[in-house]
């Protein structure tokens, strides 16, 4: 951060996700805050998925804490080498904090477009064809994908558990 900028006035501009990256010169980092936070509800809006609700808290408590990290942390020197996009770790170098992460992200990036296409293409064409009942299925769907991710998540951790652990090893 300059010297001149104002510690105060960035952790007020971190209320509002990106923006308080933004003045204090971290500019890909703030817009790609910035355009996720205002791209959920969008998607939410445009699709449907209202499931990615639960980001938007997420997003903004690790936005605005970000921001004041960075904000009290001493001044920045070469602001170009801090200034990272909150994606570039994930898609530039595909690097994820494990390797079963970035086999869950495609998992759920599979599923995510598998019940997009469903919702939006198939489940209408067998509907006007009097296939399907709509009401019926729109009733139901997202009940049964929602319990079939915490059935499966649950399976795998049940299976995970029975190795044993570095630490319990002697």
């Amino acid at each position: 951060m300059n010297n001149n900028k104002s510690k105060g006035l960035a952790i007020m501009f971190s209320f509002l996700p990106g923006a308080g990256h933004l003045y204090m010169g971290f500019y890909k980092r703030g817009l790609s805050f910035m355009l996720t936070f205002f791209g959920i509800p969008f998607i939410i809006s445009t699709f449907g998925f209202n499931m990615l609700g639960f980001f938007i808290p997420v997003l903004w408590f690790y936005a605005f804490f970000d921001g004041i990290n960075k904000a009290t942390s001493m001044p920045h020197e070469n602001i170009d080498e801090q200034d990272k996009s909150i994606y570039d770790n994930l898609l530039k170098y595909n690097k994820f904090p494990s390797p079963k992460w970035g086999i869950w992200v495609g998992i759920g990036l599979i599923v995510l477009g598998a019940y997009l296409l469903a919702d939006r293409f198939i489940l209408e064409e067998l509907s006007r064809l009097g296939l399907i009942d709509l009401a019926i299925v729109n009733k139901y769907i997202g009940t049964i994908i929602f319990s079939g991710v915490l059935v499966f998540v649950g399976v795998r951790l049940v299976k995970g558990s029975n190795a044993p652990r570095k630490d319990d090893v002697q």
